[in-house]
């Protein structure tokens, strides 16, 4: 049997094991290993699945990879690096839209549930406003402001214009802490208390201003940083902090 027949084959088992049993019977390399057979065609890319994961050490890590970093790796084209950062980003489209038909964000594990989703993967600071109907069902999500790996700045009359254009009934604040601390800083404190006034002025209400990192969550509301739709003074709100 020729070599290039040989290649034909094993990409053929590996297609068919996917429809016989999903991705169930598959180890990492191979699952990178079936991605890139349509993008690189008549190759053996069994060594090169193997170079990908051991590059950046996790199959997890090579989904959130960028198209530069994954084009890093020899013998990985551009059009094999867009295929490969799809992973992540597909996911998180499908359980984005998922939950947007119907999310109800009426309780905080909702909104830590959805946020979690929201920041799959992105490694900066980032703002999103989440506009609510009177039931608190999901109307819009809303990119505020990207930042920095530690800030992000936001202005409230960015919000009122977003809040008017979704027909807001209230809405909940959400930034990200890639550190890993969901903390709140004290600029993210006066950024909510400064943003909760200029709301006021159209009768929206903040319901919340959550921070997500990527094992913890943090809610102005359940901490009673935000009561009744008001922000707690500064020093009121080191005290609940502690």
């Amino acid at each position: 049997m020729s070599e290039k027949c040989s290649h034909e084959g094993h990409r053929e088992r590996l297609k068919q094991r996917y429809i016989d049993a999903s991705l169930d019977a598959f180890a990492d390399h191979e699952v990178i290993e079936l991605l890139l057979t349509y993008s690189i065609p008549r190759r053996d890319v069994n060594e090169l699945a193997h170079r990908v994961l051991d590059t950046f050490g996790s199959f997890s890590a090579v989904a959130d990879a960028s198209v530069d970093e994954l084009c890093t790796i020899k013998g990985i084209s551009q059009n094999s690096a867009v295929l490969l950062s799809l992973i992540s980003r597909l996911s998180k489209r499908y359980e984005l839209d998922r939950i947007r038909e119907k999310q109800f964000l009426n309780s905080t594990g909702a909104v830590f549930k959805y946020g979690q989703s929201l920041y799959q993967g992105i490694k900066y600071e980032c703002m999103y406003l989440l506009c609510l109907d009177s039931k608190c069902k999901l109307l819009r999500t809303v990119e505020l402001a990207k930042g920095t790996i530690d800030s992000v700045t936001v202005y409230p009359r960015l919000v009122v214009e977003k809040c008017l254009s979704a027909q807001a009934h209230s809405v909940i604040l959400m930034h990200n802490h890639p550190s890993g601390d969901p903390t709140p800083s004290r600029q993210d404190v006066e950024m909510t208390r400064d943003i909760v006034k200029a709301l006021n002025t159209i009768d929206v209400r903040v319901y919340d201003h959550v921070i997500i990192s990527p094992e913890h969550c943090f809610s102005f509301n359940h901490s009673g940083i935000i009561q009744n739709g008001e922000v707690a003074e500064l020093r009121r709100a080191a005290e609940i902090k502690r």
